[in-house]
């Protein structure tokens, strides 16, 4: 994909996040009651959350890592007999912004919040995994752009999958999403080169490119 388009890309999110918190903070997104302020990825107006939303079917111990808003997280442990879930951010006010979530949605009893790698580590392994990151190969140019933007050699997009194997255990699942913009291709040679079998599970196109949503199971 041409870096003009991917620009593009960047350049709507942006509008969006920057323009909407102002307009509206709270949102119905298929079935969850959600506080989203400005600075937090808003996944009303995307589609790689509802993607992964409708596809998911997870187990046991799952850990959300990149968690935003804490959507995934409180729809997980809201919608599964899950025994816990995990939700990891970096972003303070994004974690911030998932526990607010969790309690409007009654299920904070099952969500376990982190903030830094060591934290999340502790926590011992996960039978499921599920990743929403920055996938578009441009530089970050501040901390809002760190939502989407995943470096043009995609390091974010590696170092948070690099996590999310390393909590797995074996014969575990990853979803994670991909995008055309990126190359659905280079990042499932990548998740192989982590011992994981990866595919595509499923697909949804957007005026700009294709989001794919990948599983990948842990062989090694």
């Amino acid at each position: 994909m041409g870096r003009l388009r991917v620009e593009l890309i960047r350049l709507t999110l942006r509008f969006m996040h920057k323009l909407l918190p102002k307009l509206v903070k709270h949102f119905r997104f298929l079935g969850l009651n959600l506080f989203i302020p400005y600075g937090v990825f808003n996944p009303v107006y995307t589609v790689s959350t509802a993607l992964i939303l409708r596809h998911v079917r997870p187990y046991g111990r799952v850990a959300d890592l990149g968690c935003g808003s804490g959507v995934i997280a409180v729809y997980v442990a809201k919608n599964f007999r899950v025994r816990e879930v995990v939700a990891y951010d970096v972003n303070l006010r994004a974690l911030a912004t998932s526990v607010i979530n969790a309690r409007l949605n009654g299920v904070e009893g099952k969500i376990r919040f982190a903030s830094s790698k060591g934290e999340l580590l502790s926590v011992g392994e996960v039978d499921y995994v599920i990743i929403n990151p920055p996938y578009l190969p441009l530089e970050p140019r501040d901390e809002l752009d760190i939502s989407w933007c995943g470096g043009e050699d995609l390091r974010l997009l590696e170092e948070v999958v690099e996590l999310g194997c390393e909590l797995l255990k074996s014969r575990g699942v990853m979803v994670l999403t991909a995008s055309s913009a990126s190359s659905a291709d280079r990042v499932l040679s990548y998740l192989r080169s982590l011992g994981l079998k990866p595919y595509v599970a499923a697909w949804a196109r957007t005026p700009a490119d294709t989001v794919y949503l990948i599983y990948a199971v842990k062989i090694k």
